[in-house]
């Protein structure tokens, strides 16, 4: 891993100013992520908050469809993007017509892309955050996470190393997908070898870090996993879990499911502390 984090020291460090906006009955807190309505969380999945928030950064002025488009996909991505940014506006626009008087704050200018019409108001607080990473030629507020490939110690068997980071990758990128983006599993194979292949600038770039060892003794399994803060090059959290070697299948989803609400855990005291820090 050594030689990744050497890569990763040489980006520079990116600020950010993250703010609650409030229009109407709404309320967007770009820090947890969410959309509220007098106080209820609103369901709307991440592509319509994205271009809300894109929006409510620059209200009356027309956002392209062209720079929602670099929002919401990297450079890269393979989708059919009209039909995509579409989609996202609509779901956008359900979701804030339960209130009549915000049912037409977003408004479409034809040919050219969107813009926010109603009035709102936004409290801000400004700090620097190595959580903040790139997006094509776009700022993204998501924290980046790498779940490396589990490091099999001794004779236990490679697929349960596989199947636990496997599972581990799946629920830590269900827990809080708005604030924090898990990369691929490919992605994160390619960056393990990094310090065997050679640096290359071609390596993305992430935030955090969480690896595994796993190894065994007879019939019990010990898992140390690490989550590391990559600009700090330290350990932000460690834990060691021990279990008796039963049914596979539960003793990766059960550890997976700790480690996960344990990394997800420590990623958001570690975001308190920055904003804690800044105001």
């Amino acid at each position: 891993m050594s030689g990744y984090l050497d890569v990763l020291r040489a980006a520079p460090a990116l600020s950010s100013t993250r703010a609650v906006w409030r229009f109407g009955a709404f309320e967007l807190d770009a820090r947890s992520g969410e959309l509220r309505r007098r106080g209820v969380p609103v369901s709307l999945q991440d592509q319509p908050f994205r271009v809300l928030l894109a929006l409510l950064q620059r209200p009356g002025e027309v956002v392209s469809r062209d720079e929602l488009r670099r929002q919401l996909w990297p450079d890269g991505t393979h989708v059919d993007f009209e039909h995509g940014l579409n989609a996202a506006i609509r779901r956008l626009r359900v979701a804030l017509g339960g209130d009549e008087d915000e049912a037409d704050v977003v408004e479409t200018v034809p040919r050219r892309g969107y813009r926010f019409v109603g009035h709102a108001a936004s409290s801000s607080v400004a700090f620097a955050t190595r959580a903040q990473v790139s997006v094509g030629s776009e700022p993204c507020a998501r924290r980046r996470l790498a779940v490396l490939p589990f490091v099999t110690v001794g004779n236990i068997q490679e697929f349960f190393c596989e199947g636990l980071t496997e599972e581990t990758t799946v629920r830590l990128a269900r827990i809080c997908p708005r604030q924090v983006a898990v990369v691929a599993r490919t992605t994160a194979k390619l960056m393990s070898r990094a310090g065997d292949a050679g640096a290359s600038t071609a390596v993305p770039r992430v935030d955090y870090i969480l690896e595994a060892s796993v190894r065994s003794a007879g019939n019990r399994v010990r898992i140390v996993a690490r989550l590391i803060d990559v600009d700090a090059d330290s350990h932000l959290w460690a834990e060691t879990y021990e279990r008796e070697i039963g049914d596979t299948l539960d003793v990766q989803a059960e550890v997976a499911s700790r480690i996960a609400q344990a990394v997800a855990d420590a990623l958001v005291a570690t975001a308190l502390e920055v904003v804690t820090a800044a105001i």
